[in-house]
């Protein structure tokens, strides 16, 4: 007796589900299936149907054998696809997996001289091996990351270059080589972080009138008003920042100084006033450091360490973004941050130590000055490859996070908040 349209036993429980509940929908959510899948069976049920009816009259004939080596071979007739063959099969896909399958489909036919299409789909499996695991479930995460709280005690604002500085113009006005909205920012981050330190990572100063190079005209008589300019921007970041360490490194341009008493009037080296220790033309006199609570680090070269963290201005500048600090990386067996490249750079490698595997970051945080050409660069070029920004280190139990903090046209994003400089 020639049987019906070969369906699936899963396709016959959807469409028993259906008529039972009323509608896909309700069959969807009583099988735990999505409300496509209830489709797509009821849509093959009736294609079956509709499109062959008495002509799908082949019936379903599942053999299956095991190998010596293990292997197993299903096959079946009547059977259009390999998922039809396994579920006809009772094949649990979570102890063998499909090697190799292939269907089969010809014509035969009947007594009557009427054509038939009959199908066959013949599989291959494998055992799984015992530490297999089936496909991952989806399950609901832990729980939130908690957020740490290191106020005061675990974190460190690092700024770079601020080149404070003036070129007069013709009608005698005063050009700023340092950036004020940037220069803000600085201040504003001070406040909200309140860090443990806080490090200037030198160059503060132009003090383009005492360099060696050939100067601009417009530069001269510009050192007394920088001096100005920065001692009232330090003051503001001690006002924002009270119970920060302030440390200050001495950058090339603030060894400017000294370079040049020694080569022009070394007679000006090491004068104090009669019973201190100050040295009267030196960066921390001339700004008045010790009113600002401000270390002072010298000479340029001299580092600065953090916890892990070692700072230093730099003397190493490669050509394009990301080399600087790629070649500062090559034999790091720390964290290094330095300014004096104006450039936005940062890169880490693994490296293994006594104690195991560690992470170590080059980072530069870019500059406070401005990018726009006014600064003097490198001879016979009109402005440089620079970015503005500040980074921050934070110290947590496993190792120190570094990130840069960008400066772009005025705005910095810290935290999720946007600073935007007046």
């Amino acid at each position: 007796m020639p049987r019906g349209p070969v369906i699936t036993s899963r396709t016959r429980e959807v469409w028993a589900a259906v008529k039972e509940h009323g509608g896909q929908r309700p069959a969807a959510r009583a099988l735990g299936i999505s409300l496509r899948a209830v489709q797509d069976h009821i849509a093959k049920a009736r294609r079956l149907v509709d499109d062959h009816g008495p002509a799908l009259s082949q019936p379903r004939q599942v053999e299956e054998h095991i190998n010596e080596d293990g292997t197993r071979v299903v096959s079946a007739k009547g059977i259009r696809t390999l998922a039809d063959l396994l579920d006809a099969a009772a094949v649990n896909v979570d102890e063998w997996d499909v090697s190799t399958w292939r269907a089969n489909a010809w014509e035969a036919q009947r007594k009557d001289g009427s054509v038939q299409q009959l199908h066959q789909v013949k599989a291959n499996l494998v055992r799984r091996p015992g530490w297999w695991m089936p496909g991952v479930q989806a399950v609901d995460p832990p729980g939130a990351p908690t957020l740490a709280k290191t106020a005061g005690n675990g974190r460190c604002l690092i700024v770079p270059d601020s080149q404070h500085g003036f070129t007069r113009q013709a009608d005698d006005s005063l050009l700023p080589m340092h950036d004020d909205r940037a220069c803000s920012i600085a201040i504003e981050a001070a406040r909200m972080l309140r860090p443990e330190a806080i490090v200037l990572l030198g160059d503060m100063l132009d003090l383009a009138p005492w360099s060696t190079y050939s100067t601009d005209p417009g530069a001269r008589y510009t050192t007394q008003p920088a001096l100005e300019a920065l001692h009232r921007w330090l003051r503001q970041l001690r006002e924002a920042a009270p119970d920060s360490r302030i440390v200050y490194l001495e950058g090339n341009h603030e060894h400017r100084i000294v370079k040049c008493l020694r080569d022009r009037l070394d007679e000006g080296l090491g004068l104090r006033r009669v019973g201190e220790d100050l040295e009267l033309l030196s960066i921390p006199s001339l700004l008045d450091l010790a009113a600002l609570s401000v270390e002072y680090v010298a000479p340029y070269g001299e580092d600065w360490w953090w916890g892990d963290v070692r700072f230093h201005h730099g003397s190493t500048v490669r050509g394009g973004g990301g080399k600087t600090v790629a070649a500062m990386l090559g034999n790091a067996t720390h964290h290094q941050v330095v300014g004096h490249i104006h450039r936005r750079e940062v890169a880490s490698r693994t490296i293994r130590t006594r104690d195991g595997w560690t992470e170590v970051t080059a980072l530069s945080p870019g500059c406070l000055c401005h990018t726009d050409g006014r600064v003097p660069a490198a001879a016979g070029r009109k402005g440089e490859d620079w970015q503005q920004g500040l980074a921050i280190a934070t110290r947590l139990d496993g190792g120190t996070h570094l990130a840069n903090v960008p400066i772009i046209n005025g705005q910095a994003v810290l935290w999720g908040n946007v600073l935007t400089a007046a």
